[in-house]
């Protein structure tokens, strides 16, 4: 099920506002597939439709983070996709994932992933003053930021 929320989220002592998803930019999410906190799913499918939800998850038993994408931490951590979080790191949403290690694999249909999909361009430049020729190459890739609406299947590790 696809669920776009608004919320303010509130931390530390005294609380202090670290998000804000509103109106016009909603956290959205598919339920069921590990893009949210278990308990923060739980709690938005207990609340009836453009309900009011107040609730507070503590932080123990919350899983690893990961990046998805390359990200500059405010203190100075450098990360790659794929790298863990460190523990008190703020980042912002959709650019982190939850790692499951129930989940044997995913399969995909091969159009929904946009793969590195390059493109080589070459040109050259013939410097008629130096008597030199100088060679370009351009080349562009995929970032892999998005699923079309394909569908994925996801393979768990039986109990």
């Amino acid at each position: 099920m696809y669920i776009a929320v608004t919320y303010d989220l509130f931390c530390g002592e005294p609380e202090e506002l670290m998000e804000r998803a509103t109106e016009t930019q909603p956290f959205t999410f598919y339920s069921g597939v590990g893009m949210a906190l278990e308990r923060f799913e739980n709690e938005i499918l207990a609340t009836e439709l453009n309900g009011t939800f107040d609730f507070t998850i503590p932080a123990e038993g919350i899983q690893t983070y990961r990046t998805l994408v390359e990200i500059d931490l405010s203190d100075g951590v450098h990360l790659f996709p794929g790298e863990e979080i460190p523990e008190g790191c703020v980042v912002k949403q959709n650019e982190t994932y939850m790692e499951d290690d129930s989940i044997a694999f995913k399969v995909m249909h091969k159009r929904s992933v946009p793969y590195m999909s390059a493109f080589e361009v070459g040109t050259s430049f013939f410097n008629p003053r130096s008597l030199t020729e100088n060679h370009y190459l351009t080349f562009g890739h995929n970032t892999l930021t998005y699923l079309k609406n394909y569908p994925c299947i996801t393979a768990t590790f039986a109990e």
